[in-house]
């Protein structure tokens, strides 16, 4: 069952590298990062690791 967040987490991951090493982003780029990668989005990626957790654990 872990190997399920895993493999949704792999492509948010490589995401976050390739708005990471970008050397000249664009505005659209820095939109999209910040949707992403924003405050809002570490709250909701959290709670779906703490709910993961929880579910796991019934």
């Amino acid at each position: 069952m872990e190997q399920f967040l895993l493999i949704i987490a792999i492509p948010y991951i490589i995401t976050g590298l390739i708005f990471e090493y970008q050397k000249s982003p664009t505005p659209k780029v820095l939109k999209w990062r910040k949707i992403l990668f924003g405050y809002k989005a570490i709250v909701i990626v959290f709670i779906i690791v703490i709910g993961f957790w929880i579910v796991r654990n019934l």
